[in-house]
């Protein structure tokens, strides 16, 4: 009898007071959220990377694209331009235009430098192409005057973000609603103003100045006595004899004109 007491007491069936997990595993659980926090914020950090990369990537792949299209293979001296005048490298436009066909070598007078006023350089100028996307050592330009706008909001233009009040300067236009930029000193690849203005919305930029120069292109060629002479390409140029008018085929190519 005193045997049955004994097994009794120890099996009684009162419930048992629940004890908390083990310190280890409330450790192991943050350590687990603690990583996880870590992993979410590096797939967010590198997504922001990839995103700047390719902003990045796209801004450099669109400006050596219109490079290439405009023809600016070199910058031109400009140190002839007065103040308000800017050279711009290259022809704008995705397909820019004119094609220069000179059916026969003649002589001409062209400029030292592309923003000389008057022409001084005797040349005597090889038949052939003159364009862009023609073969040879040339280079290309474009005289225009610069414009002048005031930031009327602060805002994003490019990288940068410009105060209310600013102004800017317009250099020049590329291509695809592109413009170039002089901001504090620098060059910044952004819309031009037209495409930056949205449909119901203030206009966030205005004019203040613009220079009276017509734009003017000028393209830099060898002459057969091999010095180098800038030539102002217009409708004057054109009612020469030797020279006539080509033609763009598609993109990047060219032919010279017909009859």
């Amino acid at each position: 009898m005193l045997l049955w007491i004994t097994l009794a007491a120890c099996t009684s069936s009162e419930p048992q007071e629940m004890t908390a997990p083990p310190p280890a595993a409330d450790e192991r659980a943050k350590g687990e959220r603690a990583g996880k926090d870590r992993t979410d914020r590096t797939d967010r950090t590198d997504r922001t990377d990839r995103t700047d990369r390719t902003d990045r990537t796209d801004r450099t792949d669109r400006t050596d694209r219109t490079d290439r299209e405009s023809g600016a293979r070199a910058k031109p001296q400009g140190e002839g331009c007065v103040a308000g005048v800017h050279a711009a490298p290259g022809w704008s436009g995705e397909y820019p235009e004119p094609v220069v066909d000179v059916v026969e070598s003649f002589e001409i007078k062209g400029r030292a430098d592309a923003c000389d006023r008057l022409p001084t350089v005797p040349c005597q100028v090889a038949a052939g192409l003159y364009h862009p996307w023609a073969e040879g050592e040339m280079a290309f330009a474009t005289i225009r005057s610069i414009e002048r706008y005031r930031v009327l909001e602060t805002r994003r233009i490019g990288p940068n973000e410009v105060t209310k009040g600013s102004i800017i300067t317009l250099l020049r236009p590329l291509s695809e609603g592109f413009c170039v930029y002089e901001i504090d000193g620098e060059e910044v690849e952004a819309e031009c103003p037209d495409v930056m203005a949205k449909p119901d919305s203030p206009p966030p930029l205005k004019e203040v100045s613009r220079g009276a120069v017509e734009p003017r292109q000028m393209v830099q060629v060898s002459c057969v006595d091999g010095a180098k002479a800038w030539l102002q390409i217009d409708e004057a140029f054109f009612e020469r004899p030797e020279v006539r008018k080509g033609r763009v085929t598609g993109m990047g190519e060219i032919a010279g004109g017909e009859g």
